[in-house]
């Protein structure tokens, strides 16, 4: 093998070095920012994001409450324990969002993991006056569900808005660039014996 081609595996390995990470934003105002997400499957790059809830009702509302602009995503739950789902076939690293609640009472917000272990959580024991909250961001490793829900009492609602969605990165990037040097220093030490 000669020099030439070292040198190109070399600039491939440095090439796809980078960490790469996908952002897909919900503001929920548009088709291609979640309009329709709890009718049909969101596709994005990276792969679809599906919204779901238990024991409540999900839609997407415009001026969801909560002081939030333009169109959010809003869960009313009807029963203690329900809550609203975004899901992910595709490993997340972190997410940002909005959020509001009925006039003096809970927001909850957690993300799992796909066996459903909670990794990162948020609580506002009071959202106060009935104004958006946030951002708050969650972040972990293999995020695949996002939750949120109002908390005890029932009859109440939760919103979500403006949610950043970062897509995990290639863990260990740099492996390859370091696989490219030890090669190149191979084929460098062979043509100097030559």
């Amino acid at each position: 093998m000669n020099m030439k081609k070292y040198l190109l595996i070399l600039v491939a390995c440095f090439g796809f070095s980078s960490v790469s990470q996908a952002v897909v934003v919900l503001d929920f105002d548009s088709l291609a920012t979640g309009s329709d997400i709890t009718n049909n499957p969101l596709v994005t790059a990276d792969g679809t994001i599906t919204s779901s809830a238990t024991s409540g009702n999900l839609y997407i509302t415009s001026g969801a409450g909560g002081g939030m602009t333009g169109n959010a995503l809003r869960f009313d739950e009807t029963v203690d324990g329900g809550y609203a789902q975004l899901a992910f076939n595709y490993d997340v690293g972190s997410i940002s969002f909005l959020y509001a609640g009925f006039l003096s009472g809970y927001f909850n917000a957690q993300i799992l993991d796909s066996s459903f272990n909670v990794i990162d959580s948020f609580f506002d024991g009071n959202t106060n006056d009935d104004l958006p909250g946030g951002p708050v961001v969650l972040s972990g490793s293999n995020i695949r569900y996002f939750r949120f829900f109002d908390g005890p009492g029932g009859a109440s609602f939760a919103g979500v808005d403006d949610l950043v969605i970062t897509a995990a990165g290639v863990p260990e990037p740099t492996t390859l660039a370091l696989l490219g040097l030890g090669l190149f220093g191979v084929a460098f030490s062979r043509k100097k014996k030559a």
